[in-house]
């Protein structure tokens, strides 16, 4: 998990909080020693922030995860699974310290009904994203990155006062169908932790493909950056970016270790 801020005190309260949790992306990432991954801007976060080293994940899959980030109990203890909406997330704590709560992109809750044994009762991820989850608002009608980008772009340009945004990417979750050339193949260097994936092309074209879902990601930060440091935002934001998980491959992701 990467801190993007500038000139900001420990005790300073930031104008605008931005928090990335992006899919499946693991620590394949150039500040955390991934050598074929392409990700300049969180690499710049990393630089001029700070990397987090002890940062574990409470889940192996995306809901486990992201239920503990949203309400900072582990999966079997967040009823918030079970429609619960009196349930302390972080989106209702920030409100309480007077920010304005919006989520974009992946809706958090879109896999507790097999988990609740049933469909959420309003049926729609915005409806359960301001009513379940506590958000304000919620955009969760495409959560591509650039769309993503846009709409934290918006946010930014209305906003009047304090706010926090969660925002969630498709990159890098599979499929990978961004196109890779032979040379991207070439270069793609197999996590040495992962000892069940074969040094094999299709493996290594496989963690090409995925190298360039996560630099799309990466590039869409670097937009968020760009915006925030052309609108004089820059010394009054915190932003965040971490994973839910690892990566979607064998012993990684659904995996314990």
């Amino acid at each position: 998990m990467t801190f993007f801020s500038k000139g900001m005190t420990v005790l300073s309260k930031p104008k605008v909080i931005i928090g990335i949790l992006m899919h499946d992306s693991g620590r394949q990432l150039g500040c955390y020693g991934a050598p074929d991954a392409i990700t300049p801007n969180m690499d710049r976060m990393a630089k001029e922030g700070v990397r987090f080293q002890h940062h574990y994940s409470t889940g192996t899959v995306c809901i486990p995860s992201r239920t503990s980030v949203l309400t900072g109990n582990c999966l079997h203890n967040a009823s918030i699974c079970f429609y619960d909406h009196t349930v302390t997330t972080l989106p209702r704590v920030l409100k309480t310290a007077g920010y304005k709560t919006l989520r974009c992109g992946f809706a958090e809750e879109k896999e507790y009904r097999p988990i609740a044994g049933g469909p959420y009762p309003h049926g729609d991820f915005n409806v359960s994203g301001t009513s379940l989850l506590g958000y304000d608002q919620s955009i969760t009608d495409s959560s591509q990155a650039a769309d993503v980008v846009e709409n934290i772009k918006n946010a930014l340009k209305e906003q009047n006062g304090p706010i926090y945004i969660a925002a969630a990417f498709t990159e890098a979750h599979s499929p990978y169908d961004l196109p890779v050339t032979e040379d991207d193949i070439d270069a793609a260097v197999l996590p040495p932790k992962l000892p069940q994936l074969p040094d094999t092309r299709p493996a290594r074209e496989m963690l090409a493909r995925f190298n360039k879902a996560v630099t799309a990601a990466d590039s869409a930060i670097g937009a968020i950056m760009g915006f925030i440091e052309d609108n004089g935002l820059y010394e009054d934001t915190l932003m965040y970016v971490s994973s839910d998980h690892g990566i979607d491959f064998p012993r990684a992701k659904q995996s314990c270790y």
